[in-house]
């Protein structure tokens, strides 16, 4: 990205901070055909200081990503995970499972097949992996994007995600619950079958009125209505632990 266009975005950004979706649509009209190159570059940035499109170090896992690593290994006892769900467009949760030497396959289009030994991540959001280039990663980054998906009832992306919240548990992780087509899914879901089978792991806000208890209480009324049941934390690094003890 040029200084030009830097410029240009950090000032769309201080006009519209209250919307990431509109500031998307702007940025690809202004970076055209430069913008899934720039989008990768700086998905990466941190990982990529020194090295261009380099393997992820292992030592940059993050607990995150550990406890993700522990779930997703194959499990002596019981079934193990069925399927990853991101909404991230990186290969990072990839990254960990090749170190791990757990068997995965990256999703993020129609038509793509799996063996049944490979763990599959869909990219529902779409891909941009870091070490090589994707002719059609079907990033939903923009305003059109989101649209397109949201009006497409039959897309893959959507038939994933439907099926998966009707026929598994399900656990939810980074997720604030405001996107209105997942919101919309999980309802349809929940409309087939009435009961909490979902889980969502959330951190709760410090108590400290009235009014706080009141958003708690309206915000798992709100999870309970779309079928999840709401795992509360004191803080976003306990996230890890709780995983760590869902995969024992």
């Amino acid at each position: 990205m040029n200084t030009e266009n830097k410029v240009t975005a950090e000032s769309l950004l201080s006009l519209m901070p209250q919307s990431n979706l509109i500031l998307g649509k702007y940025l690809k009209i202004i970076l055209k055909d430069d913008f899934n190159k720039t989008v990768q570059k700086h998905l990466y940035l941190y990982y990529n200081q020194f090295y261009e499109f380099e393997p992820i170090n292992p030592n940059l896992e993050t607990n995150m990503m550990k406890a993700i690593v522990e779930l997703s290994r194959p499990k002596r006892r019981g079934k193990r995970l069925e399927s990853i769900i991101t909404f991230n467009f990186d290969d990072l949760i990839e990254g960990a499972l090749s170190n791990h030497n757990i068997e995965h396959i990256s999703i993020w289009k129609e038509g793509q097949a799996y063996g049944i030994d490979a763990l599959p991540i869909f990219h529902v959001h779409g891909f941009l992996p870091n070490k090589r280039d994707i002719i059609k990663p079907n990033l939903v980054f923009s305003e059109e994007a989101y649209h397109s998906q949201f009006i497409a009832p039959y897309s893959w992306s959507n038939l994933i995600q439907l099926n998966t919240f009707s026929t598994n548990v399900c656990l939810f992780v980074g997720l604030s619950l405001s996107d209105p087509n997942l919101r919309r899914l999980l309802d349809i879901s929940w409309r087939r079958n009435q009961r909490c089978k979902h889980y969502i792991i959330m951190k709760k806000s410090p108590q400290k009125s009235r009014t706080d208890e009141i958003a708690t209480m309206l915000f798992e009324q709100d999870a309970n209505s779309l079928g999840l049941n709401v795992i509360w934390c004191s803080d976003y690094s306990d996230i890890p632990s709780i995983l760590l003890k869902i995969a024992k």
